[in-house]
């Protein structure tokens, strides 16, 4: 990681969903609305809850907005987030965000003041290629590029994904190649890890979390295994219990559906506005009401929760 991508200051981290729709069709992603039913002996461990509410929600007023896409009215956007008086970190994800109407000049316009970063399947190339050429690298953090193996070979996306991926890479963007490690697929990641590696791509493999063949998952990976997917079981964050523990999420970490809607985390169903027309912050901090956390600011900007925890 170059010193110049390590020093990018910012104050406030937005994780932004802009959409749900996505040109991959995963069994594992966590935006399915009935994602037991492709699996039969498929379940979600900390997400389990997390599931559990989309449905609930969905069966009520509250919900519905989450799970409509709005128009974004990117001057209204501007406004609201350059009157916040800080410097942001936008994370725009999915879904797959580049299908997302005027998304390149949404980031155009964000990056202006802010920083973005980018979660990506890169199957949509049109649109890749002109960001490339549009966005100037240094306001862009990092581009996540996760590389979902099974979607890609249904679909013959492989050779679309390398091809960006080595465009985003010409263009002097922070990008990384990412797979989830889902069980069935192991020997094959193993076997990509090779073939990345032949285009100078290092390919990460972050661990599935639920249940597969009733087994429960990230735990029933084998050792022999987690070397060869170089992962640290130490690192499984979201085995850690949070209940009790202070949190900054309201304060400088938010959430925004596919509706605009802002909200403090992807647990918390409390709506503090909408991105078009503004949204409260608190100057206190979350105590986590919940065991475990899935959407864990630690992992999102470990540096930056650590700073607000100590500054309060």
């Amino acid at each position: 990681m170059s010193k110049e991508h390590t020093e990018k200051q910012y104050d406030m981290v937005l994780n932004w969903g802009l959409t749900l729709n996505c040109t991959l069709d995963c069994l594992y992603c966590i935006n399915k609305n009935e994602a037991s039913r492709h699996i039969n002996s498929f379940d979600t461990t900390s997400l389990g809850k997390w599931l559990h509410n989309r449905k609930w929600h969905r069966k009520s007023k509250q919900y519905i907005p989450f799970i409509q896409n709005t128009e974004i009215d990117i001057p209204k956007v501007l406004y609201v987030l350059n009157n916040l008086g800080k410097t942001l970190r936008v994370r725009l994800t999915g879904g797959e965000p580049f299908l997302f109407n005027n998304f390149v000049r949404l980031c155009k316009e964000i990056t202006q003041k802010h920083y973005i970063d980018i979660e990506s399947n890169l199957t949509v190339k049109q649109n890749a290629q002109i960001f490339c050429d549009t966005i100037d690298p240094k306001r862009v953090n990092d581009i996540r590029a996760a590389f979902h193996i099974i979607e890609l070979e249904k679909k013959k996306l492989i050779d679309q994904y390398i091809e960006n991926f080595l465009y985003f890479k010409e263009k002097k963007f922070h990008i990384t190649a990412l797979t989830i490690a889902f069980p069935p697929i192991i020997k094959k990641i193993f076997q990509y890890k090779k073939i990345l590696k032949t285009y100078n791509i290092d390919l990460i493999s972050q661990p599935f979390i639920g249940y597969y063949n009733g087994k429960k998952y990230p735990l029933s990976y084998k050792h022999q295994d987690l070397n060869q997917l170089e992962l640290d079981s130490n690192n499984f964050s979201f085995i850690r219990k949070t209940k009790g523990q202070p949190c900054p999420v309201g304060v400088n970490f938010f959430v925004i559906y596919p509706s605009g809607d802002i909200h403090p985390c992807y647990q918390i169903y409390k709506k503090l506005g909408h991105i078009n027309e503004g949204f409260k912050v608190s100057d206190k901090l979350t105590i986590c009401p919940f065991e475990y956390c899935s959407c864990d600011p630690q992992v999102m900007d470990k540096n930056l929760f650590t700073k607000t925890i100590r500054k309060f």
